[in-house]
């Protein structure tokens, strides 16, 4: 909530605070249905059978977004990226 307000400092102190007390996030998770199937992903994990093509896939799409001309909208960075 901090970030979202951009109250970088506090959401710094909440982030050492957090790390001080052992507590961890939970990561990022989506799911996607296909072919009947529902297939769970999460952040960083790269242990899905297709995670190779699926990787691929989604770069070939991230670069055609970039060559459209999208824009990223910096106020939904919810954190410091330098």
């Amino acid at each position: 909530m901090y970030s979202a307000a951009g109250l970088w400092r506090d959401a710094s102190k909440v982030r050492a605070l957090m790390k001080e007390k052992g507590l961890i996030r939970n990561p990022g998770c989506s799911f996607i249905e296909h072919g009947n199937k529902i297939h769970r992903f999460v952040v960083g994990d790269q242990s899905h059978p297709e995670s190779e093509k699926i990787y691929t896939k989604l770069e070939e799409v991230i670069g055609k977004i970039r060559e459209a001309g999208f824009m990223l909208k910096k106020e939904f960075i919810l954190h410091v990226v330098e």
